[in-house]
């Protein structure tokens, strides 16, 4: 997050709004693919976890050879799908006079031939997450973010184009599963791995039986995502997209707070849902708290101060239509954050179908929206449906998975009450208030806020450190 604080006020002064909005699309795209497993990394983590609680650690070696195939054969497929797209898709969204057609269509197809590898990274990643190796997973990730906004600032320095900036991006993705397969080389005895062990059908059987409704939510997981992006550039203009990606690429970092303790949380419970109710739920409820108050600060802060951060962050050109932006966004992303981890929990009791079905119905409702909102309200509108969808996508989600706790107390619904509640906190920012009022009502908000946390400091400090 602190990377790309600096370096996009940068690249937007160097690259121009256009040439801006044109990185975020190719942004999207590779994170699109990353993301497009088909469910299968999903079930492998719950695998992997089962075999290390059931002490069959043997069979991971050839579960993870069978992910690797099969990702391997869905990065081929998907890279060809972009290569044979990518001109239909630049005519799409560039006008025919447009001195950036030839350009993206050349990215588009660079970044067609790198899907394989874009794949494999999560792959290797539920790898080690089974393993508990989040100290190395972490460290990578960090640099795979950081070199993200870097590469692109050096290459502005250095008068290198968007084509150069997007082979470089894909080098660094490249050394990123580099660095991801030596980290889990400690957890693999590639001495007692054998051709007649891999049992390659059979574990294909198995991921895609339990992937398979996974893999309906994992394909539109990456739509519900970038799809704004691609609708703004359609139907309004790819200038449009660097003022709604802007302000988008810091507050979705949020997000990830809570798809780091969902990953950890999934490992875990995959291993003790089955034969032990208690720590199932304590680690849950645990996790719904820890996403909930570490999050809220910083949304309540960004959504308070956006218009100000902005200006002083990248200027009025964004700030002016950009802030409200990130205001509705920013809400939407308080409620996303415990929706990862009720995903989580219906994954983990084998209840994938539900996630599926109601994401298939969500993305119609979705795209509808999208574009309707598009056209009639402009960015605004855009945020608003996406924002939208968060809210629907948390209440669904946690009515789901309260419904199927079993025997357990788990605080699903509780905690997206808790969130509505303290969504209300934001209203002063939507007002036409001096700063000075909004310093006294965020001072206000973050006393209450430290009170809470010192009456339970014992508690919520072994829960950060978990």
């Amino acid at each position: 997050m602190i990377a790309g604080l600096i370096a996009i006020p940068f690249l937007i002064n160097k690259l121009g709004e256009e040439s801006f909005g044109l990185l975020i699309l190719f942004w999207s795209t590779i994170s699109y693919i990353t993301m497009l497993d088909f469910g299968l990394n999903r079930a492998a983590t719950k695998y992997f976890a089962q075999n290390i609680g059931m002490l069959k650690e043997s069979e991971n070696l050839s579960l993870l050879m069978t992910s690797i195939v099969f990702v391997l054969l869905v990065g081929i497929l998907a890279g060809s799908v972009l290569f044979l797209g990518s001109d239909l898709l630049v005519n799409k969204i560039f006008s025919e006079d447009s001195s950036l057609k030839l350009l993206a269509n050349n990215c588009f197809k660079l970044i067609s031939f790198y899907s394989p590898v874009l794949l494999l990274i999560p792959t290797i990643s539920a790898f080690l997450r089974s393993y508990q190796n989040f100290k190395w997973l972490s460290i990578v990730t960090s640099i795979n973010g950081i070199l993200n906004y870097v590469i692109p600032v050096f290459a502005v320095i250095w008068s290198l184009s968007l084509f150069d900036i997007i082979k470089a991006l894909l080098i660094v993705k490249v050394l990123i599963l580099l660095a991801l397969i030596g980290g889990s080389a400690n957890f693999i005895n590639v001495s007692k791995f054998s051709t007649e062990k891999l049992n390659l059908i059979q574990n294909m059987r198995k991921l895609i039986k339990f992937g398979g409704w996974v893999s309906v939510s994992n394909f539109l997981t990456p739509l519900f995502e970038y799809s704004d992006r691609f609708i703004i550039a359609t139907y309004l203009t790819v200038s449009a997209v660097a003022i709604y990606g802007t302000p988008l690429e810091i507050v979705l970092k949020v997000g990830m707070i809570a798809v780091a303790i969902s990953g950890v949380i999934f490992a875990a419970i995959s291993n003790s849902i089955e034969h032990d109710f208690v720590k199932t739920e304590k680690i849950i409820n645990k996790g719904l708290s820890a996403t909930t108050l570490l999050s809220y600060p910083i949304i309540i802060t960004l959504t308070l101060f956006a218009n100000e951060g902005l200006t002083w962050w990248v200027g009025e050109g964004i700030s002016a239509e950009g802030a409200l932006v990130l205001q509705i966004v920013a809400l939407g992303v308080l409620f996303r954050c415990s929706t990862n981890l009720s995903i989580a929990y219906l994954h983990s009791v084998d209840k994938p179908e539900i996630t599926a079905k109601t994401h298939l119905v969500e993305f119609v409702l979705y795209i509808l929206s999208l574009v309707i909102m598009a056209k009639f309200f402009g960015l605004y509108g855009v945020a608003i449906a996406h924002s939208g969808r968060l809210i629907l996508d948390n209440i669904l989600m946690s009515y789901f998975a309260q419904k199927n706790s079993k025997e357990m107390n788990l605080d699903f619904i509780k905690n997206s009450k808790i969130i509505f509640m303290l969504t209300l906190t934001s209203i002063p920012a939507f007002l036409s208030i001096s700063i000075i009022i909004k310093l006294i009502w965020w001072t206000f908000l973050a006393i209450a806020y430290l009170i809470y946390v010192y009456k339970n400091f014992k508690e919520l400090n072994t829960l950060f450190q978990k």
